[in-house]
């Protein structure tokens, strides 16, 4: 459920309009203005990894969850042991 809310808001995220500071300062050295590019992909990428990476910790606490929620298979007693031959 908390996955499918986060996809749901970054998707939204995505859609809405951003406002980005502007890609190219014409008062800037071309040097500063491949730094602040440089920079700004950068800041992308750690908000993806950081949107992965709590993806993915949901998704394992989810399954952890289940994964407890779920009786381990014990075998029935009443069946007796296995027949070796």
């Amino acid at each position: 459920m908390r996955a499918l809310l986060l996809a749901a808001l970054f998707a939204g995220s995505l859609a809405a309009p951003t406002l980005a500071p502007a890609q190219y300062d014409p008062y800037a050295s071309r040097a500063e203005n491949q730094v602040n590019s440089l920079n700004r992909d950068m800041t992308r990428q750690q908000q993806s990894r950081a949107f992965q990476q709590q993806n993915q910790f949901e998704t394992n606490s989810l399954r952890n969850d289940l994964s407890r929620a779920v009786p381990p298979l014990v075998p029935n007693p009443s069946m007796g042991a296995p027949i070796r031959r």
